[in-house]
C-alpha cells in the first residue's frame, strides 16, 4: 500500500476510467431492466428501451464520479486500496438495489418508490419476514452477484490510470450530467415516449419519485375546486356540550375490525363456501352496506381512517404518525367524553408504522394489543400478532371488569386473515390442502397454480375469524347484553387472491382491495336492510353518532348514511389513497372510478359495472374525456386542499378541523357496458 497520497492530477486521472466503468455498468443493467419489463409486460418499445439503457449508463457514470469524490480523502492519504474498495462497494450496492428493484417489478409489475423505503425504515421486520418469505435464496443470489461485481470493479480501479483530466472539466461535466437527469425527472413529459422512459428502469422511477415531488399533475391545467373549510376548533367544544345534553339512546358500541377481507368473499355476498355463517347471520338481521369503499388499501391508512373519519391524505410520502399536530377525534375519544367505558383490544401490534401514536390521544381508554400479551404469538418482529381467540378471551375479561349500568364501547381488531393466513396451534380448517410451497408463497407474489391452495388457506382463516364473531354474539346473548349493544363489523380493506394476476393488498387500488363488508346490527332498533348507496369507511363513525341521535362531529370528514336517500342526495365521493409500492390517489363517483399514479403521471378512468368483483375494467381517456377531466379535478383538488391544511399554511390545524370532502360532479353516462375479463 502506498505511503504517500497521489497528486490531484493523478486522482483526477481516474475519472475517464470511472466514467467508462460506470457507464458500461449502467448500460448493462439498463438493458437487463428493459428486457425484463418487456418479458413481463411488453410495455417498452425497443427504441425507448435503448434510450432508457443509455440514461441508466449516464446515471451510473455520475454515481461512479460521486463515489470517487467521496473516496478522495482516503486516496489523498495514500490508502489507494481502501479508496478503491469504497468506490467499488458504492457501485456494487447500487447494482444490488437495481437488481432488487427489478426482482420486485417481476413479482408485482411495479418498481419500488420512496414510500416502501420509508416503510422498511419504520418496520424492517415486515419486509424481512413477510416480504422476503420464501425468497431468501433469490435475494442471496442477487447479493452474491453484487459482491462479485464489486470485486471485479475493485480490480479495475486499481489498474494504472490513463492521462490526467483537469479538475475543472471533471466538476463541470459531472454537474452538467446531474442537471440533465434532474430536468428529466422533474420536467413534465410532453410525449408518451418520456412517460414510458420514466418507467424504464428502477433509477428513473426513483428519480421521478424523489425529485419530482411536484409531479406532472401539479402543473397540469385543471379546474381547482375548493372544499368547504373545516369548522373552527371551538365547534368541537360546542358539539360536546350539545351531545352531553342530548337524551338519546346510549347502547354499548362494539366496533369489530376485520383484516384484509373483501366484500365478495362472504356467504351473504354470494361466496359459495360456508366460511362466514355468523357474519351472514348479522347481515340477515341488520344493515348491510353492499357498496362500501375503504379509504386505503394498507392497514396504517385504512384502520386509522375508520377510527377517525379522516381521509388518510396528509403527506406527500408515507405517513408514520411521527408528527401529529392536527386535531383528531377517535371512536373511543367521542364515547369516553359521553361517559362510556372504552377499550382498544387488538390482535395487531399497534406500534406498526406508528399507529399507536395516532390511536392514543390522552383520553381514558383501556389499551391492549399483541405486545401487551407475553405469548404465544404468530409471526415475528413487527408482524408479531396475537391469535384472535385470545383477543376475544381478553375482551370477555375486560367486560367482566366494566361497571354495571354504565355503557361501554370497545374496538376489536382481528388479524388472522392477514397474509400469510396462518392458523394458531391447535386449530385447523376444513379446506385442504392449505400449505402452499414455502419457496414461492410470498406477500408480493405466488404462482397461479398455487392459488387454489392459498384460497383454501385463506378460507380457513376466514372461518376461524367468523368463529370468533360467533363466540362474541353468544357471549352477548348469554350475558343479556345483545339487545343493548350496537355491533359494527367492517374490514379495513380487502384482499386479492390471484384476481387479475395480483395478490394480497397495499400495492394497488383495485376494487378487490377497496370494496369491504360493512354490517350494523342493533336488535330491536335496526330492521334488516341492504344499503345500495355507495358509502365510504369514513362514514362509519358519523353513522354511529346518528344512530345515537347525536349531531355530526365537526372533525369528521365522512357523513352518516342512516338515511340512504339523504346520503345519496349529497352525491358523496369516495376518496382513497395508497402510499406504498406506489403513490396512488383515487375517487369513486359511480359508475366511474379514477386512479392517478402520482409518480408516473398517469391517470386511469375505469367504468364500474356494479358487480363486486376484484377487477375493474380499464377504459382509456378517449372513451369519456369529460368524465376523466372532471374526476381528475376532483382528486387533485381534494389532495391539494388536504396538503394545504396539513403541511401548507402554518398553524392551520391549530385553528380549524380538516377541510370537507368534495362531492361528485355531474358526470356523463358511459357509452358502453363492460364485460368481465375472462
Amino acid at each position: 500500500m502506498a505511503s504517500t497520497g497521489p497528486s490531484r492530477d493523478s486522482l483526477a486521472a481516474w475519472w475517464p476510467l470511472q466514467l467508462r466503468v460506470g457507464f458500461g455498468l449502467g448500460l448493462g443493467l439498463g438493458l437487463l431492466d428493459v428486457l425484463t419489463v418487456n418479458a413481463r409486460d411488453g410495455k417498452v418499445p425497443i427504441s425507448v428501451g435503448l434510450l432508457g439503457a443509455v440514461v441508466s449508463g449516464v446515471i451510473y457514470a455520475l454515481l461512479a464520479t460521486l463515489f470517487a469524490l467521496l473516496a478522495w480523502p482516503v486516496l489523498a492519504m495514500g490508502l489507494r486500496r481502501l479508496g478503491a474498495a469504497a468506490w467499488a462497494a458504492g457501485l456494487a450496492l447500487m447494482s444490488f438495489l437495481n437488481l432488487l428493484g427489478l426482482w420486485v417489478y417481476w413479482l408485482t409489475g411495479v418498481y419500488p418508490t420512496l414510500a416502501p423505503v420509508l416503510m422498511l425504515w419504520a418496520s424492517p421486520s415486515q419486509f424481512l419476514h413477510a416480504g422476503l418469505q420464501g425468497q431468501e435464496w433469490r435475494v442471496a443470489v442477487l447479493l452474491g452477484t453484487a459482491v462479485a461485481l464489486g470485486l471485479l470493479l475493485y480490480r479495475l480501479l486499481r489498474r494504472a490510470p490513463p492521462a490526467p483530466v483537469p479538475l475543472l472539466a471533471y466538476g463541470l461535466s459531472s454537474f452538467a450530467g446531474a442537471a440533465g437527469l434532474f430536468l428529466l425527472a422533474v420536467t413534465q413529459p410532453s410525449t408518451e415516449t418520456l412517460l414510458i422512459l420514466k418507467r424504464a428502469t428502477p433509477e428513473l422511477r426513483w428519480l421521478t419519485t424523489v425529485a419530482a415531488q411536484r409531479s406532472v399533475f401539479q402543473s397540469m391545467p385543471y379546474e381547482r375546486l375548493q372544499p368547504a373549510p373545516g369548522a373552527p376548533l371551538e365547534a368541537g367544544a360546542q358539539w360536546l356540550a350539545a351531545a352531553r345534553s342530548e337524551r338519546g339512546p346510549r347502547p354499548n358500541v362494539l366496533l369489530v375490525m376485520l383484516e384484509s377481507l373483501p366484500a365478495h368473499h362472504l356467504g351473504h355476498a354470494g361466496y359459495p363456501r360456508p366460511v362466514s355463517p355468523h357474519l351472514d347471520r348479522l347481515a340477515a338481521v341488520g344493515w348491510r352496506a353492499r357498496n362500501a369503499w375503504s379509504a386505503g388499501s394498507q392497514s396504517n391508512y385504512a384502520q386509522t381512517a375508520i377510527l377517525s373519519s379522516q381521509l388518510p391524505m396528509r403527506h406527500r410520502q408515507l405517513e408514520t404518525y411521527a408528527r401529529i399536530d392536527y386535531p383528531r377525534v377517535l371512536f373511543h375519544d367521542l364515547l369516553a367524553d359521553l361517559g362510556y367505558q372504552t377499550a382498544i383490544i387488538s390482535s395487531q401490534n399497534e406500534n406498526w408504522q406508528g399507529m399507536s401514536r395516532f390511536l392514543l390521544t390522552g383520553k381514558p381508554v383501556y389499551f391492549f394489543h399483541s405486545l401487551s400479551h407475553p405469548g404465544p404469538h404468530l409471526g415475528r418482529g413487527a408482524e408479531r400478532k396475537l391469535p384472535d381467540h385470545l383477543t376475544v378471551d381478553h375482551f370477555f375479561e375486560w367486560l367482566e371488569r366494566t361497571e354495571p349500568g354504565r355503557p361501554w364501547a370497545a374496538y376489536l381488531n382481528f388479524q388472522r386473515t392477514h397474509f400469510p393466513y396462518e392458523m394458531p396451534p391447535g386449530f385447523s380448517g376444513p379446506y385442504q390442502p392449505s400449505d402452499p410451497t414455502y419457496e414461492t408463497f410470498n406477500f408480493l407474489d405466488y404462482p397461479e397454480e398455487e392459488v387454489p391452495i392459498v384460497v383454501n388457506r385463506y378460507d380457513n382463516a376466514v372461518e376461524y375469524v367468523d368463529r370468533q364473531i360467533g363466540r362474541i354474539l353468544e357471549h352477548l346473548e348469554a350475558t343479556e347484553r345483545a339487545e343493548s349493544t350496537l355491533v359494527v363489523v367492517v374490514a379495513d380493506h380487502g384482499e386479492l387472491l390471484g384476481e387479475g394476476g395480483a395478490v394480497t393488498h397495499g400495492k394497488n387500488l383495485a376494487a378487490g382491495v377497496l370494496r369491504v363488508p360493512l354490517l350494523l346490527v342493533w336488535p330491536g332498533r335496526l330492521q334488516p336492510r341492504v344499503i345500495e348507496t355507495p358509502v365510504s369507511t369514513l362514514d362509519v363513525l358519523p353513522t354511529v353518532l346518528d344512530l345515537l341521535e347525536l349531531p355530526p362531529h365537526p372533525g369528521f370528514q365522512g357523513t352518516s348514511f342512516r338515511d340512504p336517500q339523504v346520503h345519496a342526495a349529497r352525491r358523496p365521493a369516495q376518496f382513497m389513497a395508497l402510499q406504498s409500492l406506489q403513490s396512488l390517489y383515487g375517487v369513486v363517483c359511480e359508475p366511474w372510478k379514477l386512479v392517478i399514479d402520482w409518480s408516473s403521471g398517469e391517470a386511469k378512468l375505469r367504468f364500474l359495472d356494479g358487480v363486486p368483483v376484484a377487477e375493474d375494467v380499464d377504459r382509456v381517456e378517449d372513451d369519456n374525456p369529460e368524465a376523466h377531466a372532471r374526476l381528475l379535478s376532483l382528486v387533485l383538488s381534494q389532495r391539494a386542499a388536504q396538503l394545504d391544511y396539513y403541511t401548507g399554511e402554518e398553524g392551520a390545524p391549530a385553528r380549524r378541523y380538516a377541510p370537507g370532502l368534495l362531492t361528485c360532479p355531474e358526470l356523463p353516462q358511459p357509452r358502453f357496458f363492460s364485460q368481465r375479463r375472462k
